[in-house]
């Protein structure tokens, strides 16, 4: 009965409580069909024909489970290229010198963060159903309740060393998807980081300079108020001593005298002048 099997694959094993002995080597044929073999002894059609039904339904899950392996696999090397590039930015950002060739790296990652996007989009709901199905299929193969031969390895035992590293390749690179799409986030905070500090040293070096010129402007105001006041005041004392030089004759004082005892009046109205004039101005 068990010709036609592949020795290395044979998996025999008795069910039922030892009533039925299934028997297959998950090998496919020509038309891509999997071959079961069942030998009952004293199994009811009914039992018989469950018996069947988890055994395609075991044939079916397992197959379903290990279609997310391909994906794993591209995914695994197209993640492996991303993680390069992340890591030569990283490096970029050490030593990064402008706030140009930060904006220039920002935008790199930000590229960079939807392709792993992608990635881990493209594979999420492949990745999730292997798990399920991979679930399912340990419900299947727990219910048909295998008792093991001596010589020969049972259906569960064969399928766990095949279809469980195909489930764990599936996990580790979702994870290793999740993990970049991190790293990623994290390269472009910390840049956005480096940039708004650079961008804040920069607004500090112009508000400074902006400080300095309204300094230095305004001590160049009060220079030119001063010079005004006095320039004002010069002529002002000018026009009175031509004025005091008319009646010379009744002044109780000299010309000169009456000249020095106006000055400081006239300098104090020239001041006050120029700052009623600035005040009007600002208003």
């Amino acid at each position: 009965a068990l010709l036609g099997f592949e020795p290395k694959s044979l998996c025999l094993s008795r069910v039922g409580s030892g009533n039925a002995q299934i028997g297959t080597d998950f090998q496919t044929d020509e038309h891509g069909f999997t071959r079961f073999e069942i030998a009952v002894d004293q199994l009811s059609s009914i039992k018989t024909g469950i018996l069947v039904r988890r055994l395609l339904e075991i044939d079916t899950y397992r197959t379903m489970a290990l279609v997310g392996l391909q994906d794993a696999r591209v995914q695994s090397w197209i993640v492996g290229g991303l993680e390069t590039e992340l890591s030569l930015l990283n490096e970029e950002i050490g030593t990064v010198s402008s706030i140009d060739d930060s904006k220039r790296i920002l935008g790199m990652l930000h590229s960079l963060s939807v392709r792993a996007g992608q990635s881990l989009d493209a594979t999420a709901y492949r990745f999730a159903a292997s798990q399920a199905y991979g679930d399912v299929l340990q419900i299947r193969l727990d219910r048909i309740e295998e008792e093991q031969s001596e010589k020969h390895t049972t259906i569960t035992r064969y399928l766990s060393n095949r279809v469980d590293p195909a489930l764990a390749t599936c996990r580790a690179t979702e994870k290793r998807q999740r993990s970049l799409n991190n790293k990623i986030a994290r390269s472009i905070q910390l840049l956005d980081a480096r940039i708004n500090v650079d961008i804040q040293s920069q607004n500090r070096e112009v508000l400074s300079s902006i400080s300095q010129t309204a300094k230095g402007q305004y001590k160049l105001q009060s220079t030119v108020e001063g010079l005004s006041t006095i320039a004002i005041s010069y002529y002002a004392l000018g026009i009175l001593g031509y004025v005091l030089a008319g009646f010379a004759d009744y002044l109780p004082l000299s010309k000169n005298m009456m000249l020095g005892a106006l000055a400081p009046l006239v300098l104090l109205a020239s001041w006050f002048g120029i700052q009623a004039i600035k005040n009007r101005h600002k208003a």
